[in-house]
């Protein structure tokens, strides 16, 4: 069998996630590779879903002010991060459309 591209990028991922699983608690150890994970790389090409995310977030604030179970460290937490979200997915598609 003769391996293919998708084989070999596989197993060059499976080798990189076995390197960090075995050298994730050595300090200093450097794995290398400067990207970050899959999924939260992923994450910016899609930022229709980071304004769901960020709306979610206004929506579940509301909810807790009917409910009156208003705590203000974690409101205005909240706040700054649906805010972000959404200002982030506006941002990458007014980029996209340029």
């Amino acid at each position: 069998m003769v391996p293919t591209k998708k084989t070999n990028e596989f197993e060059k991922e499976v080798d990189r996630i076995k390197e960090w699983q075995d050298n994730q608690y050595n300090p200093g150890y450097y794995m290398g590779t400067g990207h970050t994970q899959r999924p939260l790389s992923q994450l910016s090409k899609y930022p229709i879903l980071l304004i769901v995310i960020g709306i979610c977030n206004f929506i579940m604030l509301a909810v807790f002010i009917i409910t009156g179970r208003v705590v203000p460290g974690v409101f205005i937490g909240q706040a700054i991060f649906g805010g972000v979200f959404i200002y982030g997915g506006v941002r990458r598609l007014k980029n996209r459309k340029k």
